[in-house]
């Protein structure tokens, strides 16, 4: 039997893969193949096996369960567990294959009975397409898969059952290993990169830190006019000096008078901190190496009394909404003249009102998150890399703007950079590799590193006492 399944069916709450994975009651043998996996797909099916004759077998992208395993540690902990509490021969498997892996195919053999309990032949189940072993690829995103569902050893199985029965054990024995959460936990926190081939595993190996954005801070848009924008932040002292269609809630504070006299707003003070050097610069954000992630930390710090000076900000904002709505409309009264008068979104008060009341609900929530409050005092934030290598324009431009700083910075002022000092170290330690520090060929640097890293005995390249 053939059969062609969508996520976005209107019966396909009843037809999931998860259904039909947990739907075998005498399944002996269940086998996944994804890209991407997630903890609460592997819980529910490591659930469904507990206590039955069932060989459970997950192949996943090597670096999909490296992280998957650093952000949730405790909940992999109790999957690999609960997975050898299985068959013998269960487990998860790392797959290092090809450039990406990115092969999304099922199978199943299973022992069902007829009715009344009479047994029925065997039968094998194979399903491949484009969903990922993830609740958001079952439930969020638009996939499809193609079913094909016979008698094991019948006369009518189709061919397709041995091709994809070849193909993972042709993964599992040339390209996958076994995972232990005793190696996952080795290295969750150390960036071992001996066995690094090319520049997507050393990228990967890193995270992105972005400094946040005007409309992340504690402010309120107004809604000014393009045309007023360059002119207005002289016309009201709460406004910025630069160009700015906001206003930040400490410049309402400090600027109004009745607020002044019953808030006490504490001083700001900041100190110089030279993060950068621990990075390099490229077209999604600032790349470090995992290693270096402890040194920005330090770095941050300097910004001495930033984080209580938000936490203070926050008790203010949650405990004077109406003194603070108050001066909010007093505000917009008088810079009413100056941004279009009454075409200004904001000219009356009742306008103004209900903005205010939109605005200072989304702040309150923000304040409710201690991400938001820790992201505002750092001034900056951090995120695993993305895996942009199924998009051949995305990683492109990544690995291009990566390589260009690299070499722009080691023909300016490469010993101020931690990361090109390390690169260069690298390549002092591979005699067969040479950094050309005059080149300007993103291609040819790209060759050198990948060289190196394929030839390199060093565990840890980016070891900041190099």
């Amino acid at each position: 039997m053939e059969e062609l399944i969508s996520t976005q069916e209107e019966n396909y709450e009843e037809n999931t893969v998860e259904t039909m994975l947990f739907s075998f009651h005498r399944a002996k043998k269940i086998t996944i193949v994804s890209a991407y996996i997630d903890c609460k797909s592997i819980c529910n099916v490591v659930d469904r096996c507990r206590n039955k004759e069932v060989l459970l077998k997950i192949f996943s992208d090597k670096h999909s369960i490296k992280k998957l395993y650093n952000k949730y540690p405790e909940d992999m902990e109790y999957i690999f567990y609960s997975i050898g509490k299985l068959q013998k021969g269960s487990g998860i498997f790392s797959v290092n294959y090809g450039k990406l892996f990115h092969t999304k195919c099922y199978q199943i053999e299973t022992r069902d009975r007829g009715r009344e309990g009479r047994r029925i032949r065997a039968k094998i189940i194979t399903m491949l397409g484009s969903l990922n072993f993830t609740q958001n690829g079952f439930y969020e995103n638009e996939e499809i898969l193609y079913k094909v569902s016979d008698p094991k050893n019948s006369s009518e199985k189709d061919e397709i059952h041995e091709d994809i029965s070849e193909y993972i054990k042709n993964i599992e024995e040339n390209h996958s290993k076994k995972c232990s959460i005793e190696n996952l936990q080795k290295n969750q926190r150390k960036s071992n990169l001996r066995d690094l081939l090319n520049l997507r595993d050393l990228l990967l190996n890193g995270y992105l830190w972005n400094e946040i954005r005007e409309n992340e801070t504690l402010s309120i848009d107004l809604k000014i006019a393009p045309e007023f924008r360059k002119t207005v932040s002289k016309k009201h002292p709460a406004l910025e000096d630069k160009t700015s269609n906001a206003l930040k809630i400490e410049k309402l504070i400090a600027t109004d008078c009745k607020l002044k006299s019953i808030i006490e707003l504490p001083e700001k003070c900041t100190t110089h901190s030279s993060w950068k050097k621990f990075c390099i610069h490229t077209k999604y954000g600032y790349w470090s190496p995992i290693n270096f992630k402890e040194r920005i930390d330090s770095e941050i710090t300097k910004k001495s009394n930033t984080k209580s000076y938000y936490e203070t900000l926050e008790k203010i904002i949650k405990s004077k909404p109406r003194n603070l709505r108050k001066a909010f409309l007093k505000f917009c009264t008088e810079l009413k003249p100056h941004v279009g008068g009454d075409d200004w979104e904001l000219s009356n008060n009742t306008a103004a009102g209900k903005h205010w009341n939109n605005r200072y609900k989304i702040l309150s929530e923000k304040l409710d998150n201690k991400k938001f409050i820790r992201r505002l005092s750092n001034e900056i934030d951090y995120a695993n890399v993305p895996d942009l290598w199924n998009d051949g324009i995305a990683s492109k431009e990544f690995e291009d703007s990566f390589l260009e700083e690299i070499l722009y910075i080691s023909n300016k002022d490469r010993y101020k950079n931690d990361v090109v000092k390390s690169i260069k170290n690298l390549f002092d330690n591979v005699g067969e590799t040479n950094f050309d520090e005059k080149s300007t060929d993103t291609e040819e640097l790209k060759k050198s590193l990948e060289d190196a890293l394929k030839n390199t005995d060093i565990e840890d390249i980016f070891d900041y006492e190099n």
